[in-house]
């Protein structure tokens, strides 16, 4: 099995493979987004919030898998990383 900085490399799915195919080919990149927002009235711990998605990185795959195109081969895989911690900006409303 390929490995990609060490990890498995496995076949993107039909639903990625989709993705991929619009990102590349559609005008907008619309078709791969819906916005969505929260707004919430209170004080937020910001520190614990940042825990809580750690968290929840820990417990998805999907929130750390990562795709590699190989050019040799032509071809798009996805690997999961096992833990990635990296700043969670905070952005203020002003």
């Amino acid at each position: 099995m390929k490995t990609r900085k060490g990890y498995k490399t496995y076949p993107l799915t039909v639903a990625q493979k989709f993705h991929n195919y619009y990102a590349q080919y559609c005008p907008g990149k619309e078709v791969l987004n819906v916005g969505t927002s929260l707004t919430i009235e209170f004080e937020l711990n910001i520190d614990e919030l940042r825990k809580a998605i750690y968290k929840a990185y820990e417990r998805c795959e999907s929130m750390r898998a990562r795709l590699a195109y190989d050019k040799k081969e032509q071809e798009w895989y996805q690997y999961i990383v096992e833990k990635e911690e990296r700043e969670i900006e905070f952005v203020a409303d002003p």
